[in-house]
């Protein structure tokens, strides 16, 4: 009985190990004005809810990328964004859509 049990409890963790390796890629978000396409790296996304939270991106053209960590904030109701390059604002459909987009796909799809 323990062998049988030790066998379907690391079936169990197996399984668990494989499909979490599944659902990591990357998601395209948006193109920047430059002609950059930035995609989310799902596996980077970390945070207290969907309005407080922390991920990381790819930004492509090309053959040339960087990666940009970006922090997501609430302060006095209003929605910010900092990313590792220096960037800081309010989030906004009109004035940052690729960043609007990102955000709107975490909480759509993230459950923290």
């Amino acid at each position: 009985m323990k062998k049988f049990l030790s066998v379907i409890f690391l079936t169990t963790i197996i399984f668990v190990a494989v499909q979490n390796q599944a659902e990591a890629y990357e998601q395209y978000v948006g193109t920047y004005e430059d002609g950059y396409a930035c995609y989310l790296l799902t596996e980077s996304v970390s945070g207290r809810d969907c309005w407080n939270f922390n991920c990381t991106v790819r930004v492509v053209k090309g053959s040339d990328y960087i990666y940009t960590y970006y922090n997501f904030w609430t302060s006095g109701g209003v929605f910010y964004v900092k990313s590792s390059q220096g960037f800081q604002a309010m989030v906004d459909p009109y004035k940052t859509p690729v960043v609007y987009n990102l955000a709107n796909f975490v909480r759509n799809n993230f459950r923290f």
